[in-house]
């Protein structure tokens, strides 16, 4: 009885886990959506608006409509600048330039609508602002030049994990029982908000490091 009480035990402790770590596996994209809302110039939704957005670099274009709801969402956008343009009968056209998505974030351009001419063209070449407010998920993105111009020992990716917010890297105790179980993985040495090292999960090139 005893036996079967453990192997129970140990099923469950297994799970509780494995089920943490495979959601934040799930969670995990190297691309990133541009989301909004459309209203008209009375702030009045304005639902079946024809959305396209195009890579300014390749200029692969997407097209989509604006649910009922005005709302419109891109997904699975490989990071870069991108031009939105909006139109709908009745109203000017709309564009803006330089909307900048990085990986695995969603960058929001609510879009407010002129009355006129679908062949009158309103354009905005200020970029939009990067203000995560769709999703409950922190990141942080480290750029080319910090990659290229910091000094990293023996060009080793990790040391870029310390230049987010909440990242330090684990000492003492917690590093020597994995050292005790033959576990010298620099992959467990960090922690982020306060996290234990065996919960990080990494994606190099597209693939998972867990």
């Amino acid at each position: 009885m005893a036996s079967a009480y453990r192997s129970r035990f140990f099923l469950i402790l297994i799970a509780v886990i494995v089920l943490p770590a495979l959601s934040l596996l799930k969670a995990q994209s190297s691309r990133g959506a541009i989301l909004g809302t459309v209203r008209d110039p009375a702030g009045a939704l304005v639902p079946g608006a024809k959305v396209s957005v195009a890579n300014q670099a390749t200029n692969t274009s997407f097209e989509y409509e604006t649910d009922t709801t005005g709302n419109y969402y891109v997904p699975s956008l490989i990071p870069g600048r991108y031009r939105i343009a909006v139109e709908k009968a009745g109203f000017k056209k709309f564009t803006a330039n330089d909307v900048i998505v990085e990986v695995d974030q969603a960058a929001r351009v609510d879009i407010r609508m002129k009355l006129g001419q679908v062949t009158e063209v309103v354009e905005v070449r200020e970029a939009a602002p990067m203000v995560q407010t769709d999703t409950t998920t922190l990141g942080q993105v480290v750029r080319d030049r910090q990659v290229l111009e910091l000094p990293l020992n023996g060009r080793d990716f990790q040391n870029l994990i310390k230049l987010n917010v909440g990242v330090s890297e684990m000492q003492g105790g917690i590093i020597t029982g994995i050292r005790r179980h033959g576990l010298n993985d620099n992959f467990r040495s960090y922690s982020v908000n306060g996290s234990r090292p065996a919960s990080l999960s990494y994606l190099i090139d597209g693939v998972t490091g867990n």
